[in-house]
């Protein structure tokens, strides 16, 4: 993997961790209500990080999946496959 491919990489992740906090963002605005709970997978620590303070100050607990969890991976699968995005 060359450089481009990892500034690539990497900007793709960025972008992932902003849309994912906008969409919980829209949707505490909109339904005026928070899950108490939202299970995610031990991805990127540059998301964890930015999803552990949002998760924090809106009091809601992240519950992490265990590696290989296969409940998880056929969710994943499916929304990949659901948005067209490839691993």
């Amino acid at each position: 993997m060359n450089r481009l491919d990892l500034l690539n990489k990497y900007l793709t992740v960025i972008a992932f961790i902003f849309l994912y906090v906008s969409v919980l963002e829209g949707l505490r605005l909109f339904q005026q209500a928070m899950p108490k709970k939202i299970q995610v997978d031990n991805g990127s620590e540059i998301i964890s990080k930015d999803l552990d303070r949002w998760a924090y100050e809106h009091q809601v607990e992240l519950v992490f999946s265990r590696p290989g969890n296969q409940q998880i991976i056929r969710i994943l699968s499916h929304s990949m496959d659901v948005f067209g995005t490839s691993a």
